[in-house]
């Protein structure tokens, strides 16, 4: 098992807009390609305008095929375009791919 990490920097006052499309969208159309969603969560304390989530995979093989049927899915373009019309809701991301290690619980 490996686990992604992703985190996306809201543009100021665009959190809100980027956690309520996690909710209402990402999250089902995750479900639809068989994308594991471990958590989500926003910064208490530090960079207050950052979505961070981690994903499940069995491996990498597993990733590549799911994220290309979900990044490709007409129904999820759509919603990317009416929730972020002006491609202004965050000014970037960032992921990283995740082994855990000996000690880890999650291994």
């Amino acid at each position: 098992m490996i686990y992604e990490y992703r985190r996306y920097h809201a543009n100021p006052g665009r959190l809100g807009d980027l956690v309520a499309r996690m909710n209402e969208h990402t999250v089902r159309f995750y479900a639809k390609h068989g994308m594991r969603l471990v958590g989500s969560w926003t910064s208490v304390i530090g960079n207050t305008n950052d979505l961070h989530y981690i994903l499940a995979w069995n491996d990498l093989n597993e990733r590549q095929e799911r994220w290309a049927a979900f990044s490709s899915d007409p129904e999820w373009r759509a919603v990317m375009k009416e929730t972020d019309p002006d491609g202004q809701m965050r000014s970037y991301g960032q992921s990283e791919l995740w082994a855990p290690t000996e000690c880890s619980p999650l291994k």
